[in-house]
Parts: structure tokens; sequence; C-alpha cells
């Protein structure tokens, strides 16, 4: 988590702060040492290499700048000074090529695909902050101010994947819009509805027109950046589920959304201290809420997910398309789970380190118990596989999904409640400490 800058600050002293950071890495002060580390060649050395190492002024004022969220020292120079080009929440200007218009900057931009950034949705609202000059920003960030690392809802009476959509049951995506200071709001579909249909294309050609990004929601979430003149066929970055590594440019549009957003407008942010406090108390409430609408939350969608595995009359007398798809539902909710759970544990990690004091050993500790969590879920991929081979396709059958290895989930479930609960009870005592 990047620091912040003063309220006012003043270059004349942040140049004098980088020289008293090269004098006390001269000294042998093991206090550098955590800025130092956002030099590359540092990121993982410990304090007496990096004390042992020459640094030069320029090395310091590169880490300074990426600290407080810059890509260099550069980039903090012209920001303090006032001579940056574009502040944080302005659109960029359209181009127009070939009767199209495009909106620059999100050509290279990755999310999702099965990894360490899995929410779509969560990692397309990333890349349109970043593309609007939110620089110390990140997925991670997102995620936790969303309460999406903390987040988990399960359907019901059934079962569905949708429970996996961080705009569902609690919507995740306003939310992080909300606390990073933008006016942010959905426009729902139906292919069928023509008036629908001819809303959401004008809304979406609208914002672009603006110079501001659309999300486009489906099974998983994309990022309209474009629209044709010609036609109004609409041009799309494709999240990583459907990209190759390395993919360039952009994409028609072929489906059609569950709901299309747009980001209206720029308001005043909070400060990183209120941030941080919104982040922590969404974790809890999210974990202690029981339900949003048909969607069971937090620890009561673990004890509920937990009874219904456990439940074999329920799958025995069910049809095959509906086993397929709680089979489904279920292995797509582990994988979720584990990859939100990560994020956690380094949103976590540098919160601690941006505090101090009971409020910083608590966030460490909860961070030792998510840790643990994450620990779980991958051990239990090796040892057992059965909770995380639960994909139809990765069963061959899903009539292969057999009670054992439903029970066997139920029990993993049953350990991740737990350390939940341990994770949330140390938030919590984070919240009651004074930063």
């Amino acid at each position: 988590m990047a620091k912040p800058l003063p309220s006012a600050p003043n270059f004349e002293n942040l140049r004098k702060q980088a020289k008293t950071l090269l004098r006390n890495h001269r000294k042998g002060d093991a206090s550098v040492c955590e800025v130092l580390r956002s030099i590359p060649r540092f990121a993982h050395s410990p304090d007496e290499a990096i004390l042992g190492a020459h640094v030069s002024l320029a090395d310091v004022q590169f880490a300074m700048a990426r600290d407080y969220g810059f890509t260099d020292w550069n980039e903090l120079k012209r920001h303090v000074l006032g001579l940056s080009k574009d502040a944080p929440g302005v659109a960029s200007k359209p181009t127009v090529e070939n009767d199209v218009v495009l909106i620059p900057g999100l050509e290279k931009a990755w999310w999702g695909g099965y990894g360490e950034q899995q929410d779509t949705c969560i990692g397309a609202l990333t890349a349109v902050f970043q593309a609007l000059g939110e620089k110390d920003i990140n997925y991670d960030y997102v995620m936790a101010m969303s309460g999406s690392s903390f987040r988990l809802l399960l359907k019901q009476p059934e079962w569905h994947p949708e429970e996996t959509n961080s705009a569902v049951g609690f919507d995740c995506v306003v939310a992080a819009a909300d606390a990073m200071g933008y006016r942010f709001t959905w426009v729902a579909a139906n292919a069928g509805n023509e008036e629908e249909r001819k809303r959401l294309l004008q809304a979406a050609r609208e914002s672009i027109d603006r110079g501001y990004p659309v999300l486009f929601n489906e099974e998983e979430c994309s990022v309209v950046v474009g629209y044709s003149r010609k036609d109004g066929s609409l041009y799309r970055r494709h999240h990583g589920f459907k990209l190759q590594e390395g993919n360039v440019g952009y994409a028609p549009v072929g489906e059609w959304p569950w709901a299309v957003a747009g980001i209206l407008e720029k308001r005043v942010s909070q400060d990183r201290e209120t941030l941080l406090e919104s982040a922590l108390d969404r974790a809890v409430m999210l974990a202690k809420t029981p339900s949003f609408g048909e969607f069971a939350s937090g620890f009561r969608a673990y004890e509920l997910w937990i009874e219904q595995l456990e439940q074999d009359q329920r799958f025995a007398g069910m049809p095959e398309n509906a086993f397929v798809g709680a089979c489904l539902s279920s292995g797509y909710a582990y994988n979720c789970l584990d990859s939100a759970r990560k994020s956690a544990v380094r949103f976590l990690g540098a919160a601690a380190k941006a505090t101090s004091g009971e409020r910083a050993a608590s966030l460490s500790r909860a961070k030792g118990i998510y840790t643990e969590m994450v620990t779980v879920m991958e051990t239990k991929r090796e040892d057992l596989r059965e909770p995380w081979n639960m994909f139809p396709w990765d069963l061959d059958n899903a009539k292969k999904w057999t009670p054992a290895m439903r029970h066997a989930h139920a029990n993993v479930l049953r350990t991740l409640l737990a350390l939940e609960r341990r994770g949330i009870a140390e938030i919590e005592k984070a919240l009651a400490e004074t930063p």
C-alpha cells in the first residue's frame, strides 16, 4: 500500500528527506531498509544485505517515489510542483481511427484467468482506475476497498456460479468505486428488450465520448473502450480468460452482457486512513451479515455450504443438469475463495506496515491466519484433490463427484470457517485500536 504524501507536500523537504535517508543508510540504520525495498534489486533482501550494498542518492529518490506510489522521482516531482499533465480521475481524450472511437491506455491491460487476479469485476475496475491516473492503487488494494478480498456468498436455495460475481448480492464494484471517490451506475441489459438495448448502448457511447471506459459484466467482466460510428457496435478489452498472455488491443463485442456500468464522475476521495478503516469495517460486515437477498453471506455461507454438501439425499435426487450445475458452482466458489484470500493476505501485510502499535500487531496476526487459510486450501488441492477438482470437466463425468468427496470438502470448509472467524476477530481488534 502506497504511503500518502503530506497534505501540503514541499518538494524541497522531500529532497532533504532523501538525503537524510541516504545518510542513515550509510550509518547502518536499519529503519531505512523498508523504503529501500522499493528498489527491485532489494525487494527480497534482508536488512544486512541492503545496509552492506552501495546506494546512491538517485536510488534513494527512486525508492521514496515508489514508496509514495509514484513511478519514479520525476513523476513525484511533477506531481508536487503541479507540473503533472493528468490528475487522477481525469479522462483520456478518445481517438478516432477508421470511424471507430477508442479510449487509449488499456491495450495491454490484463486481469482474470485462474490465478492472482481472478476476480474479473475488480480486475477490470482496477484497470479502469489506473487508466484514469490512479497510479497508487493495485488489484489487492481495490479488492480490499470493495470487500471482495473477504467476501463469500452462496446462492440459496440452489447454488449458482453467479454467486462469485462481485456485482451480485453485496455489490463490491459500487463499493470500490465509492471508496475511490467515483460515482458509478450500472445499466441493466436485456437482449430481448430493444428499448433497454438502445438505452445501454447510448449510455456506453456517451461514457466513451467523455473518455471514461465502461465495465461490461457477463459471466466475467471486460472493459468497453470504444464504438463504431458506422453501426454503433462496441469494442472491448477482454479479461484474461479469453486472452493469451501478451495479447495487445481490443475486440468487437459479440455477446450481450448482464449489465454495463459507467464511471460518471470523480468526487473527492477519502484519505488513506479513512479508506483503511472502511476496508476493515467492510470485511467484518461481510463476515457477520447472514445474507444479502437470496445470497447467504460470510460465516452463514460457510455453514450452509458445509451442511448442504453433507446432504447426500439432496444430490441423489437431482436431475443431471442441476447436479452438474451444483458441481460447477461449488468448485468455482472454492477456486474464487482461494484467490480472494490470497489477495486478503497481501492487503493485510501492506496495511500492517502502514500503521503501528497494537493495530499493526493485530493486522499482522490476521495476515498470519489468512495465510494459514490459503495454505490449507493449497495443501488440500494437492493432498485430497477432491475439494479442488470439482469442476465437471476435471471429473470427466460429474457423477464422479461422490458423497465421500463432498464430505471431505465439507471438512476442509470447517477448518476454513474456524480460521476465518479467528481472522475477523483480529481485524475487529485492529479496528478497536487507535492507529
